[in-house]
């Protein structure tokens, strides 16, 4: 379901609710006035507020899955390298579901493949604006700073990565490559070896392994 749709479907339960608000206003005069008994007004504002529920449950149900199958379209542009593409799926699951932590983060990724480091790192940060605790905008945004050599705060937000996420093994890399940088070995193979603990990526392991023993006295 594309924008548009979802507009109208908004401004089609909107009217209902209008419509049936100034139907219930009416009845209720007609009450004042004597024109109808009180059971029938019951019965009457009961169909109605039964109406509006109904739509609204149904109108959930199509967001939901509409939510879903924009994910698998995001993603699976994102997969397949065509960012902008993923970029307009993951804006028009922020405008269904604002806050959603997944598009914000996903949508920053596409735009440092797409454009740089540069145009993440905003994004980024208006994304821990509205979820401070996501490890995964922290780990980015460590990521991001890196590619800028913005070492100190790499390392505060990779550090916040691993306290929000301890077992996630890609934050130990990047700050095992911060250290080494800046040829603090020692700590470098530290993160190297911890990365090692936890990962079970074989081919990764074999690569960080070879960064470390390069470094070893």
């Amino acid at each position: 379901m594309r924008s548009i749709d979802r507009m109208k479907m908004n401004m089609r339960l909107i009217f209902y609710i209008i419509f049936l608000f100034g139907i219930v206003g009416v009845a209720t005069w007609s009450l004042i006035r004597g024109a109808i008994n009180l059971y029938f007004y019951i019965f009457f504002a009961a169909g109605a507020l039964f109406f509006i529920v109904w739509n609204f449950w149904t109108r959930m149900k199509i967001i939901k899955t509409d939510i879903g199958s924009l994910i698998r379209e995001a993603d699976k542009a994102s997969e397949e390298g065509q960012w902008q593409r993923a970029i307009s799926y993951y804006d028009e699951l922020l405008l269904a579901k604002p806050g959603f932590e997944k598009a914000l983060v996903s949508k920053a990724y596409c735009l440092k493949q797409m454009t740089g480091f540069r145009d993440a790192i905003p994004q980024l940060k208006k994304t821990l604006e509205i979820k401070p605790n996501s490890s995964r905008a922290h780990f980015l945004l460590g990521v991001c700073y890196f590619e800028g050599r913005y070492t100190d705060e790499a390392i505060e937000h990779l550090n916040k990565a691993i306290t929000l996420e301890p077992d996630f093994p890609d934050s130990y890399i990047f700050l095992g490559d911060i250290y080494k940088f800046k040829k603090e070995n020692g700590e470098a193979i530290e993160f190297y070896n911890k990365f090692i603990e936890l990962s079970e990526d074989q081919d990764k392991i074999r690569m960080i392994k070879e960064k470390r023993d390069q470094i070893s006295g």
